[in-house]
């Protein structure tokens, strides 16, 4: 089967979280505020995604189903009067694998885009027997940066690579001895480009002449922003 060098291991960048709240001077006005102190996708062991966010203080926010029915978008904008500050939905895989999450803040009329292409494990006995991955969840932490939390199953190796070739950051899932099964990433977006996450699991095809590893590239999360959302 084919190896990966640990030399092409992903540099992480660590920076600072933003805090959790907001001073009291800080106006919403202000496009460096953060709105939110979490917004989080994830797909849980039974393979059912879900979406979940909790507001900071005098923001609310508008959550419905985009117009391709694939997903949810939400608007961000300032409120004294929210009630509703933690939000947790489902969230279904369509006909084409995929789910679209739109972020629209009001205020700075920005847009921000989370998509994640998928199979749907929960009906589809053989896609969940070629996923090495148990569970996972990514998260905008607001300022820029994404937290990846992801549990694999037993001894599945994890490798982590940056691809120059494509820009995508790739975590490669292979049955072997690995003896860890909770990671920890965080990545930091640039602005003005596309940062894309893919999940490579690899399995031996029995049924060939002689056994060979073939992969699939599921689950891939890719995040962009497209500016003024009008």
């Amino acid at each position: 089967m084919k190896k990966f060098s640990l030399t092409s291991l992903l540099i992480i960048i660590t920076i600072g979280f933003s805090s959790c709240s907001q001073d009291d001077g800080l106006s919403l006005e202000d496009p460096s505020t953060v709105l939110f102190q979490k917004m989080t996708v994830g797909r849980d062991a039974s393979g059912a995604y879900t979406l979940d966010y909790k507001l900071n203080e005098g923001v609310g926010s508008d959550i419905t189903d985009n117009k391709d029915g694939n997903g949810k978008d939400i608007y961000l904008y300032s409120s004294d009067n929210e009630a509703r500050k933690n939000v947790n939905e489902e969230v279904s895989l369509n006909d084409n694998d995929r789910i679209h999450i739109g972020v629209n803040n009001t205020i700075t009329n920005n847009r921000s885009t989370l998509t994640v292409y998928d199979h749907d494990i929960r009906f589809n006995k053989s896609d969940a027997e070629d996923d090495h991955l148990a569970e996972y969840q990514m998260t905008d932490n607001g300022d820029g940066t994404y937290s990846l939390d992801f549990t694999v199953d037993p001894d599945i190796e994890v490798v982590f690579i940056e691809n120059e070739d494509t820009g995508a950051y790739e975590i490669h899932l292979e049955p072997g001895n690995g003896d860890e099964s909770n990671f920890e990433r965080t990545f930091t977006k640039s602005e003005g480009e596309e940062l894309k996450i893919e999940f490579i699991n690899y399995h031996s095809d029995e049924s060939a002449k002689t056994v060979v590893s073939t992969s699939n590239k599921k689950p891939v999360v890719v995040i962009d922003e497209q500016g003024s959302d009008s």
